[in-house]
């Protein structure tokens, strides 16, 4: 694919930063462009072309987006829902007041749906399904000791500009990311870490996520929302 010609387009309110492939290497290095004119304009440098490119954002912002949950607490009658997360929900686990647990699955957005009493391991299994579908993995011939198969590593030269034994080897399944997901579409531990009053929603798109571009199309992308009311 070809850079945008505008660059990316970041909310003032978002840090974002590249996720690099070997985060010392020298051969990383190359100028880049960022304009702060109200939002962060990245210029360039920052997407070159015909080059896969992944970011890390993190962003604090308030948003009107919300699940709106209406329940009887006089009566067993199942709590209600009406999706105003401005994206479709794919699957939802909701827990009411009195620690039952109640799911539904594809609410359109603005839809009304009341919840259905379930099995907790039938629900988690359902989000456990979603998650394994698009799980990150390496690719296919990828060689995680490609390092170490250069003449460079022979002489015991490497292309790090530093290095810190210390600090391990770096691994996405111990990353900030992966174990906030893991109580939601992996939970370990007991009592459920669901709490009463609370809710895990599976969207088909985030509302908060900004591209930086558009349009854009979506592939192997998984949004989990957790949210009390």
């Amino acid at each position: 694919a070809v850079a945008p010609s505008s660059g990316l387009r970041i909310p003032e309110d978002t840090a974002i930063y590249p996720m690099l492939p070997e985060p010392n290497a020298s051969t990383s290095d190359r100028s880049t462009l960022l304009v702060w004119d109200k939002d962060q304009v990245l210029r360039s440098g920052y997407l070159p072309s015909r080059s896969p490119t992944q970011f890390v954002a993190a962003r604090a912002t308030k948003t009107q987006s919300r699940l709106i949950v209406k329940q009887d607490q006089a009566s067993n009658v199942a709590p209600s829902v009406e999706n105003r997360l401005s994206a479709k929900i794919q699957q939802l686990l909701l827990r009411d007041s009195s620690g039952r647990y109640f799911s539904a699955q594809d609410i359109a957005d603005d839809a009304k749906r009341e919840l259905t009493l379930t099995e907790l391991a039938a629900a988690q299994a359902s989000i456990q399904s979603l998650a394994a579908a698009v799980m990150p993995i390496e690719p296919d011939g990828y060689d995680a000791t490609y390092q170490n198969d250069n003449i460079l590593s022979i002489f015991g030269l490497r292309r790090w500009r530093y290095s810190n034994s210390n600090l391990g080897s770096g691994e996405m399944a111990f990353s900030l990311l992966e174990t906030k997901l893991v109580p939601a579409v992996r939970p370990t531990t007991e009592p459920h870490p669901l709490l009463p009053g609370s809710y895990f929603a599976i969207l088909e798109r985030s509302p908060l996520v900004i591209t930086g571009v558009q349009p854009t199309t979506e592939q192997q992308s998984l949004h989990l929302l957790r949210g009390r009311y």
